[in-house]
């Protein structure tokens, strides 16, 4: 967890250039991008289960 949040910590100081009127380390947009990165995280697995049928879960 350390290294993943010193890598979006890196990662948001990288893309200040890129942001307008905002630091890369605001807090807000910080837990933006984390809650973003936890959705794609979560988004894969949740449809390859949701294609699984339930009877062939159950065996």
């Amino acid at each position: 967890m350390a290294l993943g949040l010193t890598g979006a910590w890196a990662l948001g100081r990288a893309l200040d250039a890129f942001l307008f009127r905002v630091s890369g380390a605001d807090p807000v947009s910080f837990a933006a991008a984390i809650a973003v990165a936890a959705l794609a995280a979560t988004l894969l697995p949740a449809v390859r289960a949701a294609k699984v049928s339930p009877a062939a879960a159950l065996r």
